[in-house]
């Protein structure tokens, strides 16, 4: 088979930017950009039959969970709010969600225990079931274990009620230990 003669000459599609055109064309006519995209569009069923079979490997779900894990790690605030609007019907924005974060430094604000992507959670300081809304201003980042417990309790409610735990567990300890 001859070889394909290398020629210097502009894109038949037009860039915004022509000498971002003017590359080194082997007789197709277009630019390395633009043929990418032609041949993304020529072989896209070629290439979902070859991820589906893949993904149907032991490598393929193995790397495929790993890829998910790092991407969700990778957009976390992104989740996090695609979560909260799909569940509450609110609009945050993953900006909101990672400032309010960064305004309470990754640090939950009953516990003061260190937060992160598999341990924490956002909780409404008035709770959906008593008037309270989503918006940023109601919200704040919340260990997991601290989140369950609180359940649809105000703060005020909550703190009286684990005093009540210590007390009872304090004094069961005393009756057991004598």
């Amino acid at each position: 088979m001859p070889r394909r003669e290398k020629i210097k000459t502009p894109c038949i599609k037009q860039h915004e930017n022509p000498d971002k055109c003017l590359v080194i064309h082997y007789g197709h006519g277009l630019c390395r950009y633009h043929y990418l995209q032609w041949y993304i569009k020529k072989n896209a069923e070629r290439r979902a039959d070859n991820q589906r079979k893949f993904k149907a490997t032991e490598h393929g779900r193995v790397w495929f969970r790993d890829y998910v894990r790092k991407y969700r790690k990778r957009r976390f605030f992104h989740t996090r709010a695609k979560y909260m609007n799909q569940r509450n019907g609110s609009t945050l924005t993953p900006k909101e969600l990672a400032s309010l974060w960064h305004k309470q430094r990754g640090i939950c604000a009953l516990s003061g225990e260190r937060l992160n992507a598999h341990n924490s959670e956002v909780d409404h300081i008035v709770p959906l079931q008593k008037g309270g809304s989503s918006e940023v201003s109601n919200l704040r980042w919340l260990h997991r274990i601290a989140n369950k417990a609180k359940f649809t309790y105000s703060d005020e409610e909550f703190i009286r009620f684990c005093k009540k735990v210590v007390d009872h567990t304090a004094k069961r300890g005393a009756a057991n230990s004598s």
